[in-house]
């Protein structure tokens, strides 16, 4: 399947896809309730991985709403899209393409190195936009430009291999009918968990990642995680004036 489009709804967002074995003209449409970018910053430092290795993951909540509005909401988190590389500059470029393409609003980042995760904060195309530069030269320069509403806000934490670990809680555990209690079953009737790394969406080094434990990988997935775990009553704060389409990648 391949991403067509990601549109704003009242309360979320809207993952426009195509797909070669549907009729011609019809999508498949997916609905989440936010997107948030975890980012792994290339680290020479990082205990047991690749010298200078960097890796970002955009992951979209949906959200299971109960009848009984004294009932906590169900959550679960599907990886979209991921990116990666050694080299700190090509690796933002590829950042604010992803945050163009689901709308992404929030990111988090390893607080390690310094200067990277600096850059990162002040990044133009991802957490703001020079204000003399028109939109024809944004979209020269950034060609997933969407907007200038458009803009992410990054925040930094450090995260320790126990917590990387904890992975395993989200991985593990099946998601859960609010009212029912039950287990949520996928189209073939099988439980879901409330960690997700489709099989036909751009997730293999992701699921790679999370066989063998890498921690640069394993980092990124947990900032995104936790912290969406941790601000499920966070809402969309914009309304984006243009949303072009644009090629995808497979998707789901």
């Amino acid at each position: 399947m391949q991403h067509i489009i990601t549109t704003e709804r009242d309360e979320g967002l809207k993952l426009v896809y195509t797909d070669i074995t549907l009729p011609a003209g019809k999508t498949v449409e997916v609905e989440y309730t936010r997107t948030i970018l975890g980012v792994a910053l290339p680290d020479p430092e990082r205990e047991g991985t690749r010298t200078g290795y960097g890796y970002g993951c955009v992951l979209g909540e949906r959200v299971f709403k109960p009848q009984d509005p004294t009932v906590p909401e169900e959550s679960m988190y599907i990886v979209l899209d991921e990116v990666d590389g050694t080299v700190a500059g090509e690796m933002f470029d590829e950042v604010i393409r992803i945050k163009d393409k689901y709308l992404v609003q929030t990111a988090y980042c390893t607080d390690k190195p310094l200067n990277l995760m600096e850059s990162l904060r002040n990044l133009e195309g991802l957490t703001r936009y020079d204000k003399a530069m028109v939109g024809a030269e944004r979209k020269s320069k950034w060609p997933s430009y969407v907007s200038d509403d458009c803009r992410c806000s990054v925040q930094y934490k450090g995260v320790s291999r126990y917590e990387e670990r904890m992975l395993n809680q989200w991985l593990t555990q099946h998601a859960r009918d609010p009212d029912s209690g039950q287990p949520i079953l996928d189209g073939e009737e099988n439980p879901v968990y409330r960690l997700v790394c489709p099989l036909d969406l751009p997730t293999e080094k992701a699921r790679g990642g999370i066989q063998r434990e890498d921690p640069t990988i394993c980092t990124a997935l947990y900032l995104a995680v936790a912290n969406m775990e941790s601000s499920k009553k966070a809402r969309r704060t914009w309304k984006p004036k243009e949303i072009r389409e644009r090629n995808g990648i497979t998707g789901y």
